[in-house]
């Protein structure tokens, strides 16, 4: 999840602690959720780790960010091309 996370976090040009953080607010959230969204999709880790790695996170948290951005991904194109530029940037072979 760290490659995943740091792939993200330089993508939207945010910092490894604002993405950890607290912080709701949608430049910071959006961000977060995708890559929860990515752990799931290219990890095998189980979602308390991964709650873990975004800051001691609850797995329901986890599990709500990454279906929302699964329901977007169907519903937005700009967030589906987004997640398709970041699987690239992540896995580039």
């Amino acid at each position: 999840p760290q490659l995943v996370i740091e792939v993200v976090t330089e993508h939207f040009n945010i910092s490894l602690d604002q993405m950890i953080s607290k912080n709701r607010s949608n430049e910071i959230a959006r961000p977060r959720q995708i890559a929860m969204y990515l752990c799931r999709q290219m990890t095998t880790n189980t979602v308390q780790s991964l709650g873990k790695a975004f800051g001691n996170r609850d797995h329901t948290t986890i599990l709500h960010g990454a279906d929302k951005i699964n329901k977007m991904v169907i519903s937005d194109e700009n967030t589906k091309s987004t997640i398709d530029i970041l699987i690239k940037k992540i896995n580039p072979s």
